[in-house]
């Protein structure tokens, strides 16, 4: 029998984005809902008050609320 967890992680690893290092265009490329403003806001965000602790710290980002957390939840990393 095929390992369906895994092969599901291995389906979700190329989309996944990790937003303390990923650029504004991977974020607007990668993530649902977020345009490449959006996406600006995030990294100035994260060089005004350093890395995001966890996937929902992305929420204090002006603009990003809980729907869009939501939705991109399975793909933000953070580490």
């Amino acid at each position: 029998a095929i390992d369906m967890s895994l092969s599901k992680a291995m389906l979700l690893e190329p989309l996944a984005v990790n937003i303390n290092t990923a650029s504004a265009e991977e974020m607007a490329e990668s993530l649902k809902g977020i345009g490449i403003k959006t996406a600006e806001a995030i990294v100035a965000f994260r060089n005004d008050e350093g890395l995001f602790t966890s996937p929902e710290a992305i929420m204090a980002v002006k603009g990003i609320g809980d729907f869009t957390f939501e939705v991109n939840k399975d793909v933000i990393m953070v580490e």
